[in-house]
């Protein structure tokens, strides 16, 4: 989806099909996660010289904002954003003010928040998780995460009174982790089998750590 509204835009037409652009730009965010960063690389540079002429749809607006955020706080690559300033920028710590505009953008909420609860801030070297537990026992995994130049995956498991973290760092520099439960949270925590003095979890990984939260039921 994304490949076509680039196609269209690198044709000259695609910034007026509004709505292959939007979706093309949801699709473009819910890759960053995986580290596939050049179709929201193309999208910005079409859409911010767009914008630049005064050529592009105001319902593409905040689309385009929100992707710029996306964008930053995925990869950290601000000198890449330099080159396309548009009003209502990026935060540099890559902290969402708002959603991709528009009633159709679920993915990132599907596919990165969901469960997991993810904020990335590459420019920071800093991820924030906050599980929201199913209410069944299930394993689940993201596997080939990217956050700036590190790659890592998450494992999240759910037992009898416990939910337990899993995180491995495969490539790139250490990550500022920090994992919490959603609601009520946890009534204890440890990290790498040593106690927490309270239901947050807040450290360096590097390698393999594992988190095991401990909950009422």
């Amino acid at each position: 989806m994304a490949q076509a509204a680039l196609e269209r835009g690198r044709s000259g037409v695609g910034v007026d099909d509004v709505g292959l652009l939007g979706e093309g730009c949801v699709a473009a965010t819910a890759l960053l996660a995986a580290g596939r960063r050049e179709p929201a690389r193309s999208l910005i540079r079409i859409l911010a010289r767009a914008n630049a002429m005064d050529a592009l749809p105001t319902s593409l607006h905040s689309t385009l904002s929100a992707l710029i955020r996306e964008f930053a706080a995925w990869t950290g690559d601000l000198e890449f954003l330099e080159k396309y300033p548009v009003s209502n920028r990026w935060d540099e710590a890559g902290h969402r003010h708002e959603a991709l505009g528009g009633g159709a953008l679920t993915v990132i909420p599907q596919v990165v928040d969901g469960i997991w609860g993810l904020l990335p801030s590459a420019v920071r070297e800093e991820l924030s998780i906050t599980l929201q537990p199913s209410p069944a026992p299930t394993e689940l995994a993201l596997t080939g995460l990217r956050i700036g130049r590190t790659t890592l995956t998450l494992r999240y498991r759910r037992r009898p009174g416990q939910v337990v973290l899993r995180c491995e760092v495969t490539r790139g520099p250490a990550l500022r982790l920090q994992a919490a439960l959603a609601g009520a949270g946890a009534v204890e925590v440890s990290v790498d089998e040593v106690a927490l003095g309270g239901g947050r979890a807040v450290f360096r990984a590097s390698g393999s750590h594992e988190v095991v939260f401990g909950t009422e039921g």
